[in-house]
């Protein structure tokens, strides 16, 4: 599930909560510093003024609006999203597992697949499904990185991996995070009430064997105080 953060008219003392916003965490793993800013711009709606690496990262998203001079984002998903930085595979793992360490896991991966020195995005995956399997992972590949049917045969064919192809388009980021995140809430949620269920049918079948110790406690003293009468 994801994180809750409230805001309060009085941030100093923090009384009054105005309004609770659920908050998805999510991982970008990629060697390139741009991509980052540039995930944060897409899914968090932050405006920042144009570089000269801007440019260069327009051809990665493909995003018209970005020829415009920053106009205004109306992207509003139904929950947010808090976006975390790893630049290679390595150091990716190791805020996964300090995430879960913390009870607050990332909901989904984004993962580069060429990320020189170190592990490739494949390679990386592989890694954290060893450790963490449940994670969703979007593999990002331009079309000469890898052919579908390699990905598959290293990594299988599973419900928690998706490939962006490079270059990405804004509408299908967005689409992504979202649709993953709400999924991973029903599934908690559907998670959360199992659970509830098996809480009540333990506690009902503790009060059921109660009520037939009573039950029996009753009928031997029943049976007691009868065969005194009898006698």
């Amino acid at each position: 599930m994801p994180f809750m953060e409230s805001e309060f008219d009085d941030q100093t003392t923090g009384t009054v909560a105005v309004n609770t916003k659920s908050i998805w965490r999510i991982l970008v793993i990629d060697d390139s510093r741009a991509i980052h800013e540039d995930f944060q711009k897409v899914l968090c709606g932050g405006h920042r003024s144009r570089s000269p690496i801007d440019e260069a990262t327009e051809q990665l998203f493909d995003d018209p609006a970005a020829e415009e001079d920053d106009p205004p984002d109306e992207f509003q998903p139904p929950d947010e999203f808090q976006i975390d930085s790893a630049f290679q595979g390595q150091e990716g793992l190791e805020m996964i597992r300090r995430a879960v360490e913390s009870g607050r896991p990332y909901a989904l991966a984004f993962v580069d697949v060429r990320m020189p020195p170190g592990w490739d995005g494949l390679e990386t995956v592989t890694r954290i499904w060893e450790e963490f399997p449940d994670l969703r992972v979007a593999i990002c590949s331009a079309y000469c990185d890898y052919p579908w049917d390699e990905i598959a045969r290293r990594l299988g064919q599973s419900h928690r991996l998706f490939i962006l192809k490079k270059p990405f388009d804004v509408v299908e980021v967005r689409q992504l995070a979202v649709v993953v995140t709400q999924h991973k809430r029903i599934e908690d949620e559907l998670t959360s009430h199992g659970r509830h269920l098996e809480d009540l049918v333990d506690q009902r079948t503790v009060e059921l064997a109660q009520a037939n110790e009573k039950l029996q406690q009753f009928n031997d003293q029943l049976e007691h105080a009868t065969a005194g009468h009898c006698d």
